[in-house]
C-alpha cells in the first residue's frame, strides 16, 4: 500500500539522518516543477505514484492536528489546504473519475497511521503525566500533544483500541504487497499481459497476487484455489463486477470498499465509473474507426494528386477558408488550379472554436448546461494547474441541472450551481456539443487531408 511506515514518529521537513525509516521528508524542497502521476480508468494512480504517496503523509503530518479522534472529526479547511498543496505539486494524467476520493482515503490512512506512531512510541504503557511534559514530537503543540495524550488514555480510547486488537487478531488474509498499491499492481499486471488497459486485469486476479509471497508461497490456498475453479469452470465470473469470483467465495464487500480494487472504490463509484469507462470505450472505438477512415480519404487524396499531375493540371495546396455573407458563414475548400476560390485564410481549428456556443454533458450525455467556449489552451492556468490537453474553458449562460459534478473543482466549488451563471467551469471536450461541431470535424479531415 502507497503509505508511509506506520512504525516512525513525525519529523521536520527539514532532512536529518536516521538509522531506521522513519517519515518521508523534505521531498517539497526541490524545485522541479509538478511531478505528473498517471492514474488509471477509474481514477486510481497506477504509475509514478511514490512521491505522491508520500507527498499525502508530509501533508497530513505537518497540517492536521492529531487532537481529533478520527478523520471524520478533522474540519474542512484543514484537508483543503493538503488537497490544494498536492494540486499544486502534482499534475494527474488520465480521465479517471474517482481521484478525490482516492486522496481523501490515502489522506485518512496516513492520519491514523500517524496518530497510531505517535502513541506506540511515546504513549503506551508510559505514565501520561510524564508524558505529558516530557519531550513533545516535532509539529506539535504542547496544548496538542497534552490533549492527544489525555485522548489516548481515555476510557473510550482503550475500549476501541481492545476492539480493534481483537479484530486484528481474525484476520486470515494480510496483503503482501508492503507499500504497494492494488492499483499499482494491477498496472503491472496489465504491462506484462500487454493488455491496452488495467481495466482487462479484474480484481480476483489482483486479490490474487496482493496475497501470495514473493517466493510464490499463497497465504489462504483454500480460497485462492476456489476462486481459480470459479474461474476456469466459469470464464465470465473473471471480469470484475459486484458478482464476480470474488464476491462469490469471500461473500459480498462490506460497506465502503471493494476487494481487490483499492482506496477510493466502492460498489457504488464502480458501478457509476463502469458506466462511463464502457462509453468511453464506444468512443475510442469510434475514433478508431475514424482514424481508418481517414487513412482511406488519404490514400484516395494521393490518388487524386497523381491524376491531377498525369493529367497535367495545375495543382496547389488544399486551403480552407470562411466567407462571412450576410451574416452567415460558407465554407470552402479550394486552390488556384484553375478554380475560383473566393475564400481568405483560415485560421486554426482551436482559434475558430472561440466564442462558440456550446452545450456541456455529463457522464451519462445528458445537457446539464449551457455556455461559450472562452479557452481551448491546455497550457492555460486554471485553478493553480494548467487547463490541460482536451479540456475547455467554458462561461456558463444557463445551468440545467444545478448539481451537476464539475470535471475540474477549484477546492472551493463542486457542482455548477455552486459556481453560477457567468462563472468559469472546465470541461472535457468528449462532453460537449458545439454549434461549430461539424465546421470542427470538417475542418480536421481538411488539415489532415491537406498534409498528405
Amino acid at each position: 500500500m502507497d503509505s508511509d511506515s506506520q512504525s516512525s514518529h513525525p519529523e521536520s521537513l527539514a532532512s536529518t539522518s536516521s538509522k531506521r525509516r522513519g517519515p518521508t521528508r523534505g521531498i517539497f524542497s526541490k524545485s522541479e516543477g509538478k511531478k505528473t502521476v498517471c492514474i488509471n480508468e477509474l481514477g486510481q494512480p497506477n504509475a509514478n505514484s511514490e512521491a505522491l504517496g508520500s507527498a499525502i503523509g508530509i501533508l497530513v503530518r505537518s497540517h492536521i492536528p492529531i487532537t481529533y479522534k478520527s478523520y471524520a472529526d478533522v474540519p474542512s479547511e484543514y484537508k483543503k489546504k493538503v488537497t490544494d498543496t498536492l494540486n499544486e505539486k502534482f499534475e494527474f494524467d488520465g480521465t479517471g473519475v474517482v481521484v478525490g476520493k482516492y486522496l481523501d482515503e490515502r489522506m485518512n490512512a496516513m492520519f491514523r497511521s500517524h496518530k497510531y506512531g505517535l502513541k506506540v512510541k511515546y504513549v503506551k504503557d508510559k505514565d501520561p503525566a510524564v508524558v505529558k511534559e516530557g519531550p513533545i514530537p516535532p509539529n506539535v503543540s504542547k496544548e496538542d500533544w497534552r490533549t492527544f495524550v489525555d485522548m489516548c488514555n481515555s476510557e473510550e480510547h482503550k475500549t476501541i483500541s481492545d476492539r480493534n486488537v481483537v479484530n486484528r487478531s481474525k484476520l486470515k488474509s494480510p496483503s503482501t504487497l508492503g507499500r504497494k498499491s492494488m492499483a499499482v499492481v494491477r498496472h503491472e499486471m496489465a504491462m506484462e499481459r500487454n493488455a491496452t488497459s488495467d481495466a482487462e486485469i479484474s480484481r480476483s486476479e489482483v486479490y490474487i497476487r496482493a496475497h501470495t509471497k514473493k517466493d510464490k508461497t499463497v497465504q489462504i490456498p483454500d480460497v485462492i484455489e476456489k476462486l481459480k475453479e470459479i474461474q476456469d469452470s466459469n470464464p465470465s465470473s473473471q471480469q470484475t463486477s459486484v458478482d464476480d469470483a470474488l464476491t462469490q467465495v469471500l461473500g459480498n464487500d462490506s460497506r465502503g470498499r471493494m476487494r481487490g480494487m483499492g482506496a477510493g472504490i466502492n460498489k457504488t463509484v464502480f458501478k457509476n465509473a463502469t458506466s462511463m469507462i464502457t462509453k468511453n470505450l464506444k468512443l475510442e472505438k469510434e475514433k478508431m474507426q475514424m482514424g481508418e477512415k481517414i487513412e482511406i480519404l488519404q490514400e484516395e487524396m494521393k490518388n487524386v494528386k497523381a491524376l491531377l499531375a498525369n493529367m497535367n493540371v495545375p495543382q496547389t495546396t488544399a486551403s480552407v477558408g470562411v466567407v462571412r455573407s450576410g451574416g452567415s458563414q460558407t465554407h470552402n475548400v479550394g486552390g488556384s488550379g484553375g478554380l475560383p476560390n473566393t475564400s481568405t485564410e483560415a485560421p486554426p481549428v482551436s482559434d475558430m472554436l472561440i466564442g462558440k456556443k456550446c452545450s456541456l454533458l455529463n457522464y451519462d450525455y445528458e445537457i446539464v448546461a449551457h455556455g461559450e467556449i472562452v479557452s481551448v489552451d491546455p497550457l492555460l492556468n486554471v485553478h493553480g494547474s494548467r487547463m490541460g490537453n482536451g479540456f475547455y474553458k467554458v462561461v456558463l449562460v444557463e445551468i440545467i441541472v444545478e448539481d451537476a459534478d464539475l470535471f475540474k473543482n477549484d477546492g472551493y466549488h463542486y457542482t455548477l450551481g455552486e459556481v453560477g451563471v457567468s462563472g468559469f467551469v472546465v470541461w472535457h471536450r468528449r462532453f460537449e456539443t458545439c454549434e461549430s461541431s461539424i465546421l470542427f470535424r470538417f475542418f480536421l479531415y481538411i488539415e489532415v487531408l491537406s498534409s498528405a
